[in-house]
């Protein structure tokens, strides 16, 4: 490390704030009466459950006003979904010494601020309301939150932990977030930081927060209790994620596995989540000792997610899903969902399972409770570190009846339409926005 990136590793907060003042003082919204709009944030515009999200609302915001939608990573080629750009006003050099300083040192994004250039941005200028979404993935500090809120009104969708704590987005067992945090227990839980600063960034995140005043929403009141634990001058609402369930819902089995050439006699079990089998916080380990241990005869595990090739007589590796109809039709091809997760807040792939028919053997985690009533539309397993009770459970479940299923099958579906659709949660979110109006009016 050079002698200028030795120097500022300890000072990288200050270094922060004093750039932010200078170049965002003068660019910093006020309030203006004419502003209309909602401008979206959120690290990707495809990837990702909270992408689905914020897509819907943005798609919805659009039919009726100016709605515009930064990311940090682009994908689609929609002219109003605005990739970031770099801030270039900071040298090329400081922003290297930065970005390497704060790396080495464990100041966890604390050097992302590209979006000081959405300030003069004439979108995000003319917007009255800004929604934001996640906020980690290398591209935002939290000291730019009272900035980007000022003189607007301000929500943010909680997707995880991350918001509460010092660096991860999800606590797993511990509760230092509760404390807060120092002797992070394992700084390597995403995402990861390098050395630990953990104390420093939940207290400064925690006053940022405070300062911005976002109405903070979660999708389950799981995480709707911890946030007003740790934010109790602010308002917290709890909005249900919500499924499209015109393209999630129920089909013919027979025929899906005719198209995805899939054997018609199986027993069929399917698990979906980021990196597939690889993702330590989704019950990939759990799935991985399923794939190949003694699961009922003539059962098969689809995966769905990551790079996986490695097919099996019992694993059949789908990789990556981009598209809604392509995973619907395999979920009305497959008899269960398989769900082993150990850090998650309100699933949208369970509800997106429930709405096609498919019942759910999941792990009681986090939100999942919300979701599904144990024995009703799927099956609750407590937390474990192993396959064992899954596999037990699935040997059993084997031999359920035809009605049984049928039952499940029934149940999911109409709990999806009755508490998960994509309509309820835009209207539920649309409200929410014309009450923050009216109270600005008044």
């Amino acid at each position: 490390m050079s002698r200028v990136a030795r120097w500022m590793g300890p000072h990288i907060p200050a270094i922060t704030q004093f750039l932010i003042r200078h170049y965002a003082g003068k660019n910093t919204p006020v309030i203006n009466p004419k502003a209309s709009g909602t401008a979206f944030f959120n690290t990707h515009d495809l990837s990702g459950g909270a992408a689905k999200i914020v897509r819907a609302l943005f798609y919805a915001q659009k039919v009726s006003e100016p709605a515009h939608f930064f990311v940090r990573y682009k994908r689609t080629e929609d002219s109003s979904i605005l990739c970031i750009p770099p801030f270039n006003k900071i040298p090329s050099r400081l922003k290297f010494y930065l970005e390497y300083a704060a790396l080495k040192e464990g100041w966890l994004d604390y050097n992302a601020l590209d979006p000081l250039s959405i300030l003069t941005n004439k979108a995000f200028q003319s917007a009255d309301l800004v929604h934001f979404h996640n906020l980690h993935g290398g591209y935002f500090s939290y000291e730019l939150l009272p900035y980007l809120s000022r003189g607007k009104k301000a929500v943010w969708t909680i997707h995880d932990m991350h918001p509460l704590t010092g660096h991860c987005g999800f606590s797993m067992e511990c509760e230092g977030w509760k404390t807060g945090c120092g002797n992070c227990p394992d700084l390597n839980i995403y995402p990861s930081i390098k050395k630990d600063r953990t104390k420093y960034l939940h207290q400064r995140k925690k006053a940022l927060i405070q300062q911005a005043n976002p109405v903070l929403v979660s999708p389950s009141i799981w995480l709707a209790k911890k946030l007003e634990r740790a934010f109790p001058k602010l308002r917290v609402e709890t909005i249900p994620n919500g499924v499209n369930t015109m393209v999630f819902c129920p089909g013919s089995k027979e025929k899906a596995r005719a198209e995805l050439n899939l054997p018609q006699d199986a027993f069929l079990l399917v698990y979906a989540s980021e990196l597939a089998t690889q993702n330590p916080y989704k019950g990939g380990d759990v799935v991985r000792e399923l794939i190949g241990s003694e699961l009922p005869p003539n059962t098969k595990i689809i995966t769905i997610g990551g790079n996986e090739a490695k097919q099996s007589e019992q694993h059949l590796p789908y990789g990556y899903i981009a598209s809604e109809p392509e995973m619907a039709k395999l979920f009305r091809a497959a008899d269960l969902m398989v769900y082993p997760t150990k850090a998650d807040n309100h699933p949208l792939v369970v509800m997106e399972a429930l709405a096609t028919g498919l019942p759910v053997l999941a792990t009681a985690e986090a939100g999942i409770p919300e979701i599904i009533e144990d024995g009703v539309q799927g099956w609750l397993m407590p937390r474990t570190t192993g396959a064992a009770p899954f596999l037990q459970r699935i040997q059993e479940m084997a031999t359920q009846p035809q009605s049984r299923w049928t039952e499940a099958q029934n149940a999911a579906r109409k709990h999806a339409e009755e508490n998960f659709t994509l309509q309820a949660m835009i209207q539920a979110y649309q409200k929410l926005y014309s009450s923050l109006r009216t109270e600005s009016h008044e």
